[in-house]
């Protein structure tokens, strides 16, 4: 597993990049937190969270949208933790 960052600049920096990759979108950043505050190796490791990110759009090349791709990774990481309420939202 990763080794836990130690909070401040870096973590601040990690998640500046992922904003501005997304866009700026409320939408796409809650849905992001939602799966960073979900996913433990990246509560852990948040400088995993672009990578994570871009192998999701990689695999999905025809849903170029940031919101959609985001949504996915999250509905997965739900899907993983809670297939019932995975089930409802989708």
């Amino acid at each position: 597993m990763c080794e836990a960052e130690s909070p401040g600049l870096g973590v601040e920096t990690e998640v500046l990049k992922i904003v501005e990759e997304l866009g700026r979108h409320a939408l796409a950043i809650a849905l992001v937190g939602s799966y960073i505050a979900a996913t433990l190796w990246l509560r852990s490791a948040i400088r995993l969270c672009l990578p994570e990110y871009h192998e999701q759009q990689k695999q999905l090349p025809e849903m170029k949208a940031s919101v959609l791709s985001m949504w996915e990774t999250s509905l997965a990481a739900l899907e993983r933790q809670s297939p019932t309420a995975a089930r409802l939202l989708s």
